[in-house]
């Protein structure tokens, strides 16, 4: 039976971003970033369909535009992040109940500096 009155701490307590699906994230990040029309982030020339499914399979692409080649977080508040989908989408959703840095990061197994990186980099 569901405890309403299960605290954001305990529920995530429960829960981690191993138990996201991977895939699911991955998607969810990319439109999030890129938006439902994604644009090479060289030339800002829309992506073909094919192109756009490649980046939501976690893959890369080459625009067919100008001939630059792009990740799924090319161009993007993710390019350089050596963390997981499911991990951002854990973050986000830790920071969204407004728990502590400290707390988040001993949760989702990165460290606090990569939380505070991460509060600032959204709220911006």
């Amino acid at each position: 039976m569901f405890d309403a009155g299960l605290t954001p701490h305990a529920a995530a307590a429960m829960i981690g971003p191993q138990m996201f699906d991977a895939a699911a994230c991955r998607k969810w990040v990319v439109v999030a970033t890129r938006g439902q029309s994604p644009c090479c982030p060289a030339c800002g020339d829309f992506l073909s369909a094919r192109e756009v499914q490649r980046l939501l399979d976690g893959k890369g692409i080459t625009c067919a535009a100008c001939g630059v080649h792009s990740s799924p977080r090319s161009g993007t508040i993710l390019e350089g992040s050596t963390l997981s989908d499911a991990q951002v989408v854990f973050i986000l959703a830790l920071l969204h109940w407004e728990l502590p840095a400290y707390q988040i990061a001993k949760l989702a197994g990165c460290s606090p500096a990569t939380v505070y990186n991460w509060q600032h980099r959204v709220s911006a």
